[in-house]
């Protein structure tokens, strides 16, 4: 990572709605995403004894926080299915062929090594609806898919919305 000058040079706020955010094996993602975390970091502490107090020193593991994002449910419910047979494959929860078709659900799992995987990008956009800041996952996959309520009292202009949550190797920040 290269030195950062502390000069403030753009005083441009991030705005939240700022965002491009996809995942090639959900293609549906760049446009029916509502909301995504930039997931956060933290890092233990080892303890150092001395004869006079013990001492914090930065610890050697680097943690990671879940992403998650709420996504629109479409009629066809083209996420969420893709979402839950993705966790259906990875786990084989009725038989080892549910693995096995793992590799057949997208295109992209087609291509990659490693169906159970995905890589995923979250673009930040200026004012100008340029891109700024791109954080990519690695080796992506889900953890946990939320449900939805059919509720006839609630009228048709409610959007339905679903919420995932995926745990990844890393990220990496570059500037564009």
């Amino acid at each position: 990572m290269a030195f950062q000058d502390s000069t403030v040079c753009n005083t441009d706020l991030l705005q939240s709605a700022k965002y491009i955010f996809t995942i090639p094996r959900l293609t549906s993602t760049q446009f029916f995403c509502q909301s995504v975390n930039i997931p956060g970091i933290s890092m233990g502490s080892k303890s150092q004894p001395t004869p006079f107090m013990d001492l914090n020193i930065p610890g050697d593991k680097i943690e990671y926080e879940d992403l998650s994002i709420e996504f629109l449910l479409d009629e066809e419910l083209y996420s969420w299915i893709s979402i839950h047979d993705w966790i259906r494959g990875i786990t084989f929860p009725t038989e080892f062929d549910e693995y096995n078709n793992l590799k057949h659900l997208s295109r992209y799992s087609e291509i990659t090594s490693f169906p159970q995987y995905a890589d995923a990008e979250l673009t930040t956009l200026s004012a100008l609806n340029q891109p700024k800041i791109k954080f990519h996952f690695i080796e992506l996959f889900p953890l946990t898919l939320s449900g939805f309520s059919m509720d006839i009292r609630v009228g048709s202009e409610k959007i339905m919305t679903a919420t995932a949550t995926f745990k990844y190797k890393r990220y990496d920040i570059s500037k564009i």
